[in-house]
């Protein structure tokens, strides 16, 4: 007579079930990872473009110009000139034109560049005096212009100064350029926000993040006479 063997299912299975379970248990954590992935993209994207008051940064040695440029003194005895990282960050894709060639006497405040942006420009006035010496003949078209390197590949002209102590003791330098620039930062924010005509509206939204987050090249996409605007509020003066 055959004998019968009864069978606990429950124990049979013990082992498959918790296996089941840490199967289940490393899945779930895994397939949240991936939902939460395209998330994380999409939050980098969103940050991606925003002008950050860290973006400021002035490396040690640069002299800063209430006008929106910078200048350097080299070991040579010749100064770098060039545009800050502000103006660099809100205007976009630009096109340089230099109005002054090697030899080219140039006075504190005098014009020396315009940059344009199809039809809207803005001119570009020195922050020393001196002797033009030469000018950087690579940044001259959009796709050279060097917005994350300002301070050195940025340069527009080399000038020998010929009153470099005094043109410089009141321009901002290191800690305090870094802080005004975040002020100014601030303050082309207000600018934005308060100071536009009501036709501008639907532009001035198309500048700001949700929460009013201030967008890379913001100033792009304004109006003929907003660039005009701004060169009077921020690009006229000197120190």
């Amino acid at each position: 007579m055959n004998e019968f063997t009864y069978h606990n299912i429950f124990e049979t299975k013990g082992f498959e079930y918790i296996i089941t379970i840490i199967f289940f248990a490393l899945l779930i954590p895994f397939w949240l990872l991936i939902k939460r992935k395209p998330r994380l993209k999409e939050q980098v994207e969103t940050a991606k473009g925003i002008l950050k008051a860290a973006m400021m940064h002035v490396p040690g040695g640069i002299f800063v110009n209430r006008n929106h440029t910078w200048t350097f003194l080299e070991r040579t005895g010749i100064a770098k000139v060039g545009m800050d990282i502000m103006l660099l960050k809100i205007v976009g894709n630009i096109q340089v034109e230099y109005l002054l060639k090697s030899g080219d006497s140039v006075k504190k405040g005098d014009l020396i560049a315009k940059i344009y942006s199809e039809k809207k420009h803005l001119e570009i006035h020195s922050p020393i005096s001196g002797l033009v010496r030469d000018n950087n003949s690579l940044v001259n078209q959009p796709e050279n212009i060097p917005v994350n390197d300002p301070y050195g590949s940025g340069w527009l002209l080399e000038i020998e100064p010929n009153n470099w102590i005094e043109e410089t003791r009141n321009i901002r330098l290191g800690v305090e350029a870094f802080d005004w620039l975040k002020a100014e930062l601030v303050r082309f924010k207000e600018f934005l926000v308060f100071n536009m005509h009501e036709q501008y509206e639907n532009e001035l939204g198309a500048v700001m993040q949700d929460g009013g987050e201030l967008r890379e090249y913001s100033l792009s996409d304004m109006p003929e006479q907003v660039w005009q605007e701004f060169q009077n509020e921020f690009l006229n003066k000197t120190e």
